[in-house]
């Protein structure tokens, strides 16, 4: 795949984007308090916020990468997202749940 300037300056973009708003939702959890999270639930955002940081990794390894590389870790970034974004999803679903039986 030969990724050109313009194309990788848009997927940078978009996973700036993406990575920022993965960095909101989980900030926003983390920000309850322990007081009101259940040890299961501090976990879960602990795994989320390492899901992120590794696709924050990948991302600047990308900028610098060959164009040999670069399309493996511009996969490899889109499948983390895709599976940090399933995780965050289920995650948020599962907080609410707990939120209205408590």
């Amino acid at each position: 795949m030969d990724l050109n300037k313009a194309t990788m300056s848009a997927f940078s973009n978009k996973v700036s984007a993406q990575l920022d708003e993965a960095t909101a939702k989980i900030n926003e959890f983390g920000a309850i308090g322990k007081e009101h999270v259940a040890q299961g639930q501090l976990d879960a955002i602990k795994e989320l916020r390492t899901m992120k940081d590794a696709i924050s990794k990948k991302h600047h390894e990308l900028k610098s990468a060959g164009d040999d590389q670069a399309s493996k870790i511009k996969s490899d970034i889109e499948s983390h997202l895709a599976s940090l974004h399933t995780s965050l999803e289920g995650f948020v679903k599962r907080f609410r749940e707990h939120a209205k039986a408590s």
